[in-house]
């Protein structure tokens, strides 16, 4: 029974890294196809969103994966390339997941410092373009997307998180 069991979830592990791998190479290939098209002619709005959403997809894929790094390259790159739009407000969501993630892991003090300075250049950027924008701009008027405001408090929220020395996980005390 705990040989089955083992090898059930060893196939379910392998299904979801094929399911991932999968999602990716289609976002990979959108996103491709949609950069070549602007390369010959200016992109429409609803082109540049697929653009941005298929690099969100990459990303979101990278994190289900556990790919912390990768992901946290693709939410920069789409930050910092997309400002002011509703996937560079996630992409900053994003990185700050990764870099709770990667903080909670064995990682060196200078990989951890690379990986802060990422996460508080995007809180700098996400507080930037939130409050650039009127509270009543049209991105923050789509159904289900958060106001101004709350963008706002959430980059205030990640730099005192980042503000304050790196977690330290450790075991249970012995006696």
């Amino acid at each position: 029974r705990r040989f089955a069991l083992e090898e059930s979830i060893r196939q379910q592990r392998q299904a979801r890294l094929a399911t991932l791998t999968t999602s990716v190479t289609t976002y990979q290939k959108l996103g491709d196809e949609i950069a070549a098209l602007g390369r010959s002619r200016p992109l429409t709005v609803l082109e540049q969103t697929l653009l941005r959403r298929a690099w969100l997809g990459i990303g979101e894929c990278q994190l289900d994966n556990e790919e912390y790094e990768g992901a946290l390259g693709t939410f920069e790159k789409l930050q910092s390339k997309h400002r002011r739009t509703l996937e560079g407000f996630y992409a900053s969501l994003f990185i700050f997941h990764a870099t709770d993630r990667l903080q909670a892991q064995p990682l060196p003090k200078e990989k951890l410092d690379v990986i802060r300075d990422a996460a508080k250049k995007s809180v700098r950027l996400l507080f930037d373009d939130a409050s650039a924008l009127p509270a009543d701009h049209e991105l923050f008027r789509i159904p289900g997307v958060h106001p101004r405001d709350w963008w706002l408090r959430q980059a205030e929220s990640e730099q005192r998180k980042l503000a304050a020395p790196p977690r330290v996980e450790s075991g249970p005390a012995i006696r």
